[in-house]
């Protein structure tokens, strides 16, 4: 039975409307519904990541086919073989290095208006095996170096101009592909090496970042980074996600994302004593009013859980 895409209610594959949340058994907050304690003593900070499994794969390896073919009338060098496309339509039922290769060979080498089905297959292929994360690009480069540069995320918030609906889509499937890196412990290790350059690309985004699954997605990945400073007890670090996160708290109105940033503070104020003294700082305000005024009941609940914590 095919995956029915969860906004369209179809196969056809449309990834500017594609789930910005995880999958039911990752996601502490949407589907299995995360109900934060009520009190300070009770109090239990969420700790797994949010992966995102949802999606299409038979609609996304057909898209890449179809640009293929049109690649192959136009840009002859950039169009790959039967043989190859052979190779990347098997992720949708087994990850190999070989159809690993040529899928980072499509992300980095496609022109831009054409990578997203790349990007968005390989977010499912990172949340299904580490086995992604250990293949390099013919230069050499890392995954998350290589992720970062194909979906522009080293400068698209950096300048004042509007995003494109390219821009959005690209950055909203490379931010994917990063905070799925979290599903393996591989993955957790790379993505928190390459932390400062992760944390550096998105500073600003929520300011930039109008598309809701864009900006859901966005905080998605700084939830999954305050969980790996928990885990690996950097309280340094954790201080860095902690800034980044309440002033995209108190830019955002997205109700996803106040959840998952509420829960930022939460997890790391509950970890670091630091932390907690500069939530009370940075956030406390903030969290206050979204106990009254959040945009859903999940957000009331957890800023209000959260703030007990922190008072």
């Amino acid at each position: 039975q095919p995956h029915i895409d969860p906004f369209t209610g179809g196969s056809r594959y449309v990834p500017s409307q594609s789930q910005a949340g995880g999958s039911v058994a990752a996601d502490p907050f949407t589907g299995n519904r995360y109900v934060p304690a009520q009190t300070t003593a009770a109090y239990s900070p969420p700790s797994e990541y949010i992966i995102n499994r949802q999606g299409n794969s038979s609609a996304i390896v057909k898209k890449l086919a179809e640009f293929n073919t049109e690649l192959a009338q136009s840009d002859t060098h950039l169009a790959v073989s039967a043989e190859d496309m052979q190779r990347v339509s098997e992720l949708e039922n087994a990850v190999s290095e070989d159809a690993c290769s040529v899928l980072l060979r499509l992300v980095q080498a496609w022109p831009v208006d054409r990578r997203f089905p790349a990007l968005d297959l390989l977010r499912l292929a990172v949340a299904t095996s580490p086995l992604p994360l250990t293949c390099h690009t013919s230069d050499g480069k890392s995954l998350v170096a290589l992720v970062i540069e194909a979906s522009n995320l080293d400068t698209v918030f950096a300048t004042d101009s509007t995003l494109s609906k390219t821009d959005e889509i690209n950055a909203m499937m490379g931010v994917r592909v990063l905070a799925n890196m979290f599903a393996h412990p591989q993955g957790t290790d790379m993505a928190w090496a390459a932390r400062s350059r992760i944390l550096s690309a998105l500073d600003g985004s929520w300011s930039r970042a109008t598309n809701k699954n864009l900006v859901t997605s966005l905080s998605n990945l700084y939830f999954n980074l305050a969980i790996a400073a928990a885990q690996k007890s950097d309280d340094d670090e954790g201080l860095n996600i902690l800034s980044a996160s309440s002033r995209f708290l108190e830019h955002t109105d997205n109700a996803d994302a106040q959840l998952r940033l509420v829960n930022v503070f939460g997890v790391l104020a509950s970890k670091f004593q630091l932390c907690k003294d500069s939530a009370r700082v940075l956030g406390d305000e903030t969290i206050v009013i979204l106990g009254i005024m959040g945009k859903s009941e999940a957000v009331k609940a957890a800023a209000k859980s959260v703030g007990a914590f922190l008072s």
